[in-house]
């Protein structure tokens, strides 16, 4: 079964919402996130994946954490 146009753009505007809630998250528990970690996160596609790293987010222990979780 195919996902209608609808329901394709309602899964790219959650995504396009992880990633902007995770990439506020990390600005705000470790202050400006290097361009790297950014463009890195703004290229997941996957819902899923984004959100297992909106978890890493909030437990990580430091943006380093965070950047060797995105390998």
């Amino acid at each position: 079964m195919t996902m209608s146009t609808a329901q394709e753009w309602r899964l790219e505007g959650k995504a396009e919402g992880e990633k902007e809630a995770i990439l506020r998250f990390l600005d705000a528990r470790f202050g400006k996130v290097p361009q790297t970690i950014n463009d890195t996160v703004n290229s997941y596609r996957d819902l899923t994946a984004l959100q297992s790293l909106s978890i890493l987010a909030g437990t990580c222990k430091t943006l380093d954490e965070f950047a060797d979780g995105l390998r």
